[in-house]
């Protein structure tokens, strides 16, 4: 598992290294998850994501899902003021 930034030795794998993202950055997030992390409805994420407006996300069949890097990079820049 990763110490401190760097990758350690993981038994899980059968190579025996493993990389972990640091905070989960590459996790998939639900349209549920994406709208309590902005702190705006699902409908309005919805709509947001319809026009375009919103962060990137993937679409798998009908299911649609938020890479939590995207959504917060999205967030960083459209962050207005100092």
């Amino acid at each position: 598992m990763s110490v401190g930034g760097t990758i350690q030795r993981d038994t899980l794998h059968e190579s025996g290294w493993g990389a972990v993202m640091p905070d989960d950055a590459g996790e998939l997030l639900t349209k549920r998850e994406v709208a309590e992390l902005l702190r705006i409805g699902v409908r309005k994420l919805e709509r947001m994501t319809a026009d375009g407006s919103g962060p990137p996300s993937v679409k798998f069949g009908r299911s649609r899902r938020w890479l939590r890097r995207d959504v917060m990079a999205w967030l960083e820049a459209h962050r207005e003021g100092g």
